[in-house]
């Protein structure tokens, strides 16, 4: 009797262990799943937070439309005022401001924009500031400036050697260098 008492004794005690274990794995799941549940809410707020940033931050969208022949539209479709604008436009000739104080949303600005043989830039850049004060960093935009039906989109032409092609400009494009200072060399063009 005193052996049976012992042995239920002892599987008394190792089933204590286990449920003393078990309660403790259960705690530690518990706290595990808190920590988890916390990091999830405060995820979610910083998103909810930066959603609400997004949506008060100020927008510029800025839209170039052509026309016909070389005339565009460039277009603030923002919600917001650009301050400071402006508009660079490479190697392409243009007839227009290149400089705008304030650029409210929906104004809009017309450009004659007329890309000369040998004309390299195919897009114009729109630099802007968001605050009226101009302190914050500028912000830049690229807008292609699209060929016209019709308009043979310039290649370049192969380079051989000096004297090997029928046109051979190699020796104008370095007069044209010396004899006008300032004047820019720009890729040769078919």
């Amino acid at each position: 009797m005193a052996l049976l008492a012992l042995v239920l004794s002892a599987v008394a005690t190792v089933l204590a262990g286990v449920a003393c274990w078990h309660v403790r794995q259960q705690a530690f799941e518990a706290r595990y799943t808190a920590r988890a549940a916390r990091a999830a809410v405060e995820l979610q707020h910083d998103l909810i937070d930066r959603m609400a940033r997004a949506a008060e931050a100020k927008h510029v969208i800025w839209d170039l439309e052509p026309l016909g022949e070389a005339t565009y539209l460039l277009r603030n479709e923002g919600t917001d005022t650009a301050y400071d604008v402006r508009v660079d436009v490479g190697d392409i000739a243009c007839r227009g401001p290149v400089h705008v104080g304030e650029f409210p949303p929906g104004h809009v600005e017309r450009y004659q924009l007329f890309r000369p043989l040998g004309t390299v830039s195919d897009a114009v850049t729109v630099t802007w500031n968001q605050s009226s004060s101009l302190t914050d960093e500028p912000r830049t935009h690229q807008l292609p400036v699209l060929h016209r039906p019709g308009e043979a989109i310039p290649e370049p032409r192969a380079t051989g050697e000096r004297g090997t092609e029928p046109n051979d400009t190699t020796s104008r494009r370095s007069k044209t260098s010396e004899s006008s200072p300032g004047h820019r060399t720009v890729a040769e063009f078919s």
